[in-house]
């Protein structure tokens, strides 16, 4: 089972390691993006076949050696894992508390692919996020508001904070938190050439809401692929560590 696993993450961290062109297509009111994967396919099968034929079936003091292995490397990974799980459960309460907030204002819904708001408490307003598109601030005035209270913001990036007090505060909080993840990936900091280039993209754009949402959903997927990643890579090393120590121990 565990080796099963270890084939699907490898081929995961595998091909998601290598640069690749995207390209992109409308479809309806929204940007579906595509990547080439299928050139890394047979690299990815090859990968996987060589570790399964040297992992399964092997004997009891090559199991004790895996098994020490997989123990000592995975507990550094297992601990760092495990430490970002209270972070995920912390930004889920952050969405909510600025949903309590703030008041939307009345009105349709914004019109987006359900995923690009999972985790929301809410919809999202279309007069909100117009509201947002019509006063989007320049990179210098959300820098000037900044707290400057980690490294990377001393050093240029972008606080999510200041990036909502650049808005009049009886704009909807979870709109502007929506609008910063389109560029910030869901962190609390954003590189500021990727924000200029988005705000700049959607001050452009003849749909901006439909531009919006598009860019909220790649967002979203982007984030949502990460927690997949994320705790099947978790899964994989506890069941390494566990299986490696069955055919150790107990053969």
């Amino acid at each position: 089972m565990g080796w099963w696993y270890l084939s699907i993450a490898l081929s995961l961290s595998f091909t998601r390691g290598f640069p690749f062109e995207s390209r992109s297509s409308m479809r309806g009111d929204f940007l579906v993006k595509s990547s080439p994967l299928m050139d890394l396919s047979v690299q990815s099968l090859t990968l996987q076949s060589v570790l399964i034929a040297k992992l399964i079936r092997v004997t009891p003091d090559q199991a004790q050696r895996d098994f020490y292995f997989f123990l000592l490397g995975g507990s550094g990974a297992l601990g760092i894992g495990f430490a970002q799980i209270p972070k995920i459960f912390k930004q889920i309460e952050e969405i909510r508390s600025l949903s309590a907030t703030s008041d939307p204002r009345s009105g349709e819904n914004l019109q987006c692919n359900p995923l690009a708001t999972i985790g929301y408490p809410r919809e999202l307003k279309k007069k909100d996020v117009a509201d947002i598109m019509s006063n989007l601030p320049d990179v210098d005035t959300i820098s000037r508001l900044g707290k400057k209270s980690s490294f990377l913001s001393q050093k240029g990036y972008l606080e999510r904070d200041a990036f909502i007090d650049s808005f009049p505060s009886n704009f909807d909080k979870l709109a502007i938190y929506a609008a910063f993840s389109c560029f910030s990936g869901g962190s609390n900091l954003a590189s500021p050439d990727k924000a200029e280039s988005v705000m700049n993209r959607w001050k452009q754009s003849q749909n901006t809401l439909a531009c919006f949402s598009s860019d909220l959903l790649g967002a979203s997927i982007a984030k949502l692929s990460s927690y997949v990643v994320f705790f099947s890579l978790i899964i994989v090393t506890l069941d390494l560590i566990i299986e490696s120590g069955q055919m150790a121990f107990f053969p």
